[in-house]
């Protein structure tokens, strides 16, 4: 897995002001992002030859669920795909973006 303080870095370069490392496993590390003043779980995970990772509006999940097993099986939340951790942490920017634009109600994304 990628080390916590280069991802956090990564993610600051794509717009997010501050992320939070909430849980690291071997092959998952879930962090909590803020993006635009609004909170977002973001949960990365190392495959068998490929990265994967999903953004979750952090109101949408109970805080005592901000855990890897959980958010990997949650029903919520949106995927990024790359073969690459840089360029996954690209897609999630990009996706993050697009995530705001669906105009969420405030109380869903804060």
């Amino acid at each position: 897995m990628i080390k916590v303080e280069e991802l956090r870095r990564m993610l600051t370069k794509v717009g997010f002001e501050k992320t939070y490392l909430i849980e690291e496993a071997p092959n998952c590390s879930i962090y909590m992002g803020i993006y635009r003043d609004r909170e977002f779980i973001i949960a990365v995970f190392k495959g068998t030859s490929s990265f994967y990772a999903k953004i979750i509006p952090a109101t949408l999940v109970s805080t005592s669920h901000w855990q890897c097993n959980y958010i990997k099986y949650s029903p919520m939340g949106w995927y990024v795909f790359s073969d690459s951790i840089d360029d996954l942490v690209k897609r999630l920017g990009e996706k993050i973006l697009k995530i705001i634009e669906l105009k969420f109600p405030k109380q869903f994304i804060t």
